[in-house]
């Protein structure tokens, strides 16, 4: 169960095909709420337009009983009263009929993780897709970077598994680096207050760093399982 920043970052960087290799097999969805804000973008974004027109990716209206659940995502997550409907729809359909939440915002990530719903980050998706040999680590670091060029955020989760990383790989170059990797990794509700564990990278990094950084999770993550449901 998609929630709009994913396909539309794939979508800007003209990497929807990839998305499709990448999850093929799953039954992909997207909730109304989530194909209503990317009908919005498209003025903006006209890549967006040919989103909801994939053969793989089917679009599911919420019935009452996920609605008030996604209204009370909704009230937690806060925001405008446009704003985070695609997350909170995301979070009720997975809460009602199981799957995985495909989210970015860190908020809505951590509301999922304290209920126990399953949820991955888009760059899960992409170690998902490179450690089961969908792409070569040549193909996910370009990735990364072309998805980075989009603006789009792309947390790190633990401040530790980079810090490994830079221990276990070979030298890495770039004086910004370092600095970032050590930074605490904290980040921020839609209210304001902090949540440990979601520093967002781009407020340090430049778009391609975002490649180099992939490579020293890759190089920690190699012997470890990650599965995407």
């Amino acid at each position: 169960m998609f929630d709009t920043s994913c396909n539309t970052h794939f979508a800007r960087a003209g990497r929807l095909g990839i998305l499709e290799q990448i999850v093929a097999g799953r039954d992909c969805i997207v909730p109304n709420e989530v194909a209503v804000e990317i009908e919005r973008g498209i003025e903006r974004y006209p890549a967006l337009r040919s989103i909801t027109s994939r053969s793989w990716l089917r679009i599911f209206e919420l019935d009452f009983p996920e609605t008030i659940s996604a209204v009370t995502y909704k009230h937690q997550l806060g925001g405008g009263p446009s704003q985070h409907l695609g997350e909170a729809a995301v979070l009720a359909y997975v809460k009602h009929f199981g799957g995985t939440a495909i989210i970015d915002d860190s908020a809505a990530v951590e509301i999922a993780q304290l209920e126990g719903i399953p949820v991955r980050r888009t760059l899960a998706l992409v170690i998902h897709a490179y450690k089961a040999g969908v792409l070569d680590r040549l193909a996910a670091e370009d990735l990364v970077d072309d998805l980075a060029s989009t603006e789009m955020r792309l947390p790190c989760r633990r401040a530790r598994t980079i810090r490994l990383g830079l221990r276990a790989g070979p030298p890495l170059k770039g004086a910004r680096l370092p600095q970032l990797i050590r930074l605490p990794m904290m980040g921020r509700r839609a209210d304001g207050s902090r949540i440990a564990g979601s520093k967002e990278l781009e407020s340090v990094a430049q778009p391609k760093e975002h490649g180099l950084l992939f490579r020293t999770w890759l190089s920690t993550t190699r012997t470890q399982r990650s599965t995407v449901n």
